[in-house]
């Protein structure tokens, strides 16, 4: 009976690597610090791991009155815009709030969002350090990519 648990527990052991092995570690449009497409300015826009909080739903970006695309703690998306003023919000929470901001032709952009206190909050992200953070959090696969669940 040992015998049987122990090939059971190396059985279940070894799917369990093969099953990580398997799922890749970066998403294959990573373009951190990459030039956009000629005439659009990328947007990267993720939400903090911060475990089982903020994890019950899923936060929805909106552009200019369109929902790009869906994200939860841990997550990341990349978008490409025309260069231009846009209105960005997240949909998630019960108080959504919109902010203008202002996108240059071949610049990134890192934007987090975040359900804060009851309110959706889209945060423009300047500081280097942050910024340095979010690429080697996606680049090491800590930050999935938003279409990978």
């Amino acid at each position: 009976m040992k015998l049987l648990h122990r090939v059971l527990l190396l059985l279940v052991i070894s799917l369990s690597l093969v099953g990580c092995a398997s799922t890749p570690k970066v998403a294959p449009d990573m373009r951190a610090y990459s030039t956009p497409t000629e005439g659009t300015a990328g947007i990267f826009f993720y939400q903090w791991k911060t475990g089982i909080m903020g994890a019950m739903s899923d936060v929805k970006f909106v552009l200019d009155e369109e929902v790009l695309g869906r994200i939860n703690t841990g997550e990341w998306l990349y978008f490409e815009v025309e260069e231009g003023t846009h209105e960005v919000r997240i949909l998630g929470g019960p108080f959504p709030q919109a902010r203008p901001l202002e996108f240059v032709k071949g610049q990134n952009y890192f934007l987090r969002g975040a359900l804060s206190n009851g309110m959706d909050v889209v945060v423009p992200i300047y500081s280097e350090d942050e910024i340095a953070d979010a690429v080697k959090f996606i680049e090491s696969g800590r930050y999935e990519h938003g279409d990978e669940d």
